[in-house]
């Protein structure tokens, strides 16, 4: 992960901290105390995109999708571009899990062809057609990517 401009490296190095502890936490299936963690870390880090993406995340296996969808939202306004894909698919999942499949839809097909995620996309992308899924039934999507564990 690219490093944050902090003038204050003691900030940089508290935010690292919580990260790391967020995701032991988070890959432990501790969801909630890995969402302290986070919290911690975007207090130290706001602009950090990656643990935005790690907030998302935590709402999403918490079943917490509109929560979910803000996240996303917010680590897309600052991600890289090789991280835009992922974070595309996740916000469309966040919007699938909300039943809003016009919605999800819209944000799959930005998820480009050859994208790492594509296969995946494609498939949850035919899951919001009205001819397999109407808002009455339920289907079953690809789950989320998770956010990538960068060394730090």
């Amino acid at each position: 992960m690219a490093r944050l401009k902090h003038s204050n490296d003691s900030t940089w190095s508290a935010h690292v901290e919580a990260y790391r502890r967020g995701d032991k936490h988070y890959r432990a299936g501790r969801y909630q105390a890995a969402l302290g963690e986070f919290r911690r870390a975007l207090q130290l880090a706001p602009d950090n995109s990656d643990t935005w993406w790690a907030i998302g995340n935590c709402h999403t296996d918490l079943h917490r999708p509109r929560l979910a969808e803000s996240a996303f939202r917010s680590a897309l306004r600052f991600a890289k571009p090789w991280d835009r894909a992922v974070l595309t698919y996740n916000l469309g999942n966040a919007l699938f899990d909300q039943r809003r499949f016009q919605a999800a839809a819209r944000w799959y097909r930005r998820v480009p062809p050859r994208s790492s995620i594509a296969r995946a996309t494609r498939r949850n992308l035919q899951l919001t057609n009205g001819s397999v899924l109407t808002s009455r039934s339920r289907g079953t999507r690809a789950r989320a990517a998770r956010a990538p564990h960068r060394e730090r």
